[in-house]
């Protein structure tokens, strides 16, 4: 069974200076998670984060950046990710509107995916519902999947109108990780089970395609993060997950 991980953008009003960020991370793995997927370092250097994630038993799973970061600095995005022991990139969003936007993106990932490689680190794509739309000759989407593997956010999928766990199957052999995300077909995301997506359905194709993460998410928790993820727990402890 797949270990479960928090993406920390989730958390992201939830801190206010790096301490803060480090106490939280304790709140994390007392609420369950196994990992954690980084937008940012809250703050704390590699080597602070390094060690408080070793303390609290913590895999830093996978890590967001932006598609000019990653190209504009490069060497620094390397050095930490290796010193934290991270071994995944998701390009956390990129514009997909017009084929340009798709070469422009496609142009970094030539610079920037065979660098990382050699560092011992993938890069993935973590995409939206913005990139389900046709751009010149199909989805935005399967282009890009032509050249990078997938971070699947599972909500998005939902909200661009796909059957997830088929869309999941059909794309079984590009897919890394998943996050799974509960939300109503209004582009508004939720803690698990209180949506409109299929997560029971989406939990068993994870399993049936032997994915090792599974990573939640809220781009919106509500009232706050911790008691958002706190429910999302609850109904992945209700399903037998935890």
């Amino acid at each position: 069974m797949a270990l479960f991980a928090l993406q920390l953008y989730t958390l992201r009003d939830s801190y206010q200076n790096p301490e803060e960020f480090s106490s939280l991370l304790g709140e994390v793995k007392a609420l369950g998670f196994s990992g954690v997927e980084l937008a940012g370092s809250g703050g704390l250097s590699a080597e602070q984060l390094k060690a408080r994630l070793d303390e609290l038993g913590l895999v830093a799973v996978c890590s967001h950046e932006m598609p000019d970061r990653l190209s504009d600095h490069l060497d620094e995005v390397i050095a930490f990710h290796q010193a934290i022991g991270c071994n995944k990139i998701a390009i956390a969003w990129s514009p997909a509107a017009s084929e340009e936007d798709l070469v422009q993106l496609v142009a970094r990932v030539a610079y920037v995916k065979p660098v990382l490689a050699a560092a011992g680190i993938d890069l993935l794509y973590h995409n939206h519902d913005h990139e389900f739309k046709q751009v010149g000759s199909g989805q935005a989407i399967e282009q890009i999947a032509r050249h990078l593997d997938l971070e699947v956010d599972t909500y998005w999928v939902f909200a661009a109108g796909q059957d997830v766990p088929a869309w999941l199957q059909a794309h079984r052999d590009q897919i890394q990780l998943l996050h799974i995300k509960d939300g109503d077909r209004e582009r508004h995301p939720c803690a698990l089970g209180e949506g409109e997506n299929t997560i029971e359905a989406i939990l068993a194709m994870a399993d049936q395609l032997g994915i090792d993460w599974l990573i939640v998410e809220n781009d919106n928790p509500d009232p706050d993060g911790l008691s958002d993820v706190a429910r999302s727990m609850a109904y992945l402890h209700k399903l037998g997950r935890i």
